[in-house]
């Protein structure tokens, strides 16, 4: 008995071979990172210490004294980046900082009460290349890093080395500001 490939097979096997060889012939954009970074944010161009978190969707920032006002009938965020409390007075930067509200997040915290914080979207540059993305607002006075950066983030442009830490320095040059 004769068999006969149909044509959707045909037509899967030839987008599949297409696929690979594309991939192949396309060069890697993406950085390799550590899981601890040197960042500079901005605006306001602030070196701070950065987490790459895969484990956490939304990325995070340290942020004191947090208002939601409005200007010219749109909703903004004001509010204080201090990294201040790491001790080290030489890199020590006290913002005051104002970004449009993108959105606010529910965070859901095991045996606590839900906590909504509001998201701006901010810049961060990472070795030679600057990333743009959303980034809740919260007091991470508790934590080691005043930035954390998720996989929202991450994903499309960054691979995280978890062996590895402070693998390049910032140098973006948007950053000179």
């Amino acid at each position: 008995m004769k068999r006969i490939i149909g044509p959707t097979l045909v037509a899967i096997l030839l987008s599949v071979t297409s696929l690979a060889a594309q991939a192949e012939d396309a060069p890697e954009t993406r950085q390799i990172l550590g899981w601890l970074e040197f960042g500079i944010i901005q605006p306001g161009g602030a070196k701070v210490d950065v987490k790459l978190d895969t484990g956490a969707k939304t990325s995070s920032m340290h942020a004191l004294d947090i208002e939601i006002i409005e200007k010219k009938g749109k909703k903004y965020v004001r509010f204080r980046f201090d990294t201040g409390y790491d001790d080290d007075e030489d890199e020590r930067y006290d913002l005051t900082l104002e970004r449009p509200l993108v959105r606010e997040v529910v965070i859901k915290r095991h045996k606590k009460n839900n906590q909504v914080r509001p998201v701006v979207m901010m810049e961060i540059c990472l070795g030679g290349q600057m990333y743009e993305g959303e980034f809740s607002l919260v007091d991470r006075t508790r934590f080691n890093y005043p930035v954390l950066l998720g996989r929202r983030l991450l994903a499309k442009s960054v691979i995280v080395d978890p062996a590895s830490t402070f693998t390049k320095q910032p140098n973006c040059s948007s950053s000179d500001s």
